[in-house]
């Protein structure tokens, strides 16, 4: 579509925090699944006093490359230990979408119409059937067009999981990537505001999404598998690119996850803007779980902003 950017680099100026299409409705009775390369967390969590309270969580280490077969084991192993079946929230790797922004005249107001006319224009964009891919949206009014962020999966991915989870009982409510999620959970635990960036370092790949007057207005995924000290090269990339197009806007913090050492230690040499670690605790209540029980707190804050997007 006209104003449509490098699917690794797209930009935006007026974007909220992106949720993604709902496939299903809404209910509460949800549970939260992260599907990483090497691992599945699922978590079912309440909202208590302005924090996440973890009620129960399942962890498994899963073998490269997935298959229907161990998604299949995978799930039913989770359901056995007390995660109740259901639908479900699923968050998936950020290397596994192109996301664009577009600009659309007008979009119809029957979201089936509207979806359908993005899904078109965004495998127009990727050179691909529109059969082929799954794609959520978000979309905004500006300067007289439409505004529209999508993110699409390819349909053959996207019917894996969901054939893998019906097998186990359940039924997928809502897909979205692992980085957005975990904006979704800081928009509701975090009093994030003004011009920022978070970045974040999990699953084989580096994500930067940066901020303008506390909505999104530049996203950028890297793989890193194998290659970490190119974490600062890639979020040098990042901030470059952003400044480079918005010299006049400073951003004020840089905040990462806990436990994400290499991109503390990368965010100080790129740059001198202040950073700040988001702490779990800050987030969600373990509720008896630590974090030598094996939880696996990148997948577990993903699967979290997955309930937190509904």
């Amino acid at each position: 579509g006209k104003g449509s950017k490098r699917p690794d680099d797209a930009e935006g100026n007026k974007q909220s925090y992106f949720c993604g299409v709902r496939m299903l409705g809404f209910n509460k009775n949800i549970t939260g699944i992260y599907i990483g390369s090497k691992a599945i967390v699922a978590v079912e969590a309440a909202r208590a006093g302005g924090i996440w309270a973890l009620k129960r969580h399942f962890t498994a280490s899963v073998p490269e490359p997935l298959s229907l077969e161990m998604l299949k084991d995978c799930f039913k192993r989770m359901t056995s230990s007390g995660i109740k079946a259901g639908k479900v929230s699923l968050s998936i790797s950020d290397t596994l979408v192109s996301a664009v922004f577009m600009d659309i005249n007008e979009l119809p107001r029957d979201a089936g119409e509207a979806y359908e006319i993005v899904r078109w224009k965004a495998a127009k964009w990727l050179n691909r059937s529109p059969k082929e891919l799954r794609a959520a949206y978000q979309a905004y009014e500006g300067n007289g067009k439409t505004r529209v962020l999508v993110a699409a999966i390819s349909e053959e991915t996207a019917a894996l999981y969901e054939a893998a989870l019906s097998a186990a009982g359940m039924t997928v409510a809502r897909i979205n990537i692992h980085s957005f999620n975990l904006d979704n959970l800081l928009a509701e635990g975090a009093a994030l505001s003004g011009n920022f960036s978070v970045v974040s370092a999990m699953d084989g790949f580096i994500s930067v999404r940066i901020f303008k007057d506390g909505v999104l207005d530049f996203y950028r995924c890297k793989p890193v598998e194998g290659r970490e000290e190119e974490i600062p090269k890639e979020l040098g990339a990042s901030f470059l690119s952003y400044r480079g197009k918005n010299p006049d806007i400073p951003l004020d913090r840089i905040y990462f996850f806990e436990g994400q050492d290499a991109v503390e230690a990368s965010v100080g040499k790129i740059s001198s803007v202040q950073a700040e670690r988001i702490r779990t605790e800050s987030l969600v209540r373990l509720n008896g779980f630590t974090m030598s029980q094996g939880v696996d707190v990148p997948g577990l804050l993903a699967a979290l902003g997955a309930l937190a997007g509904i």
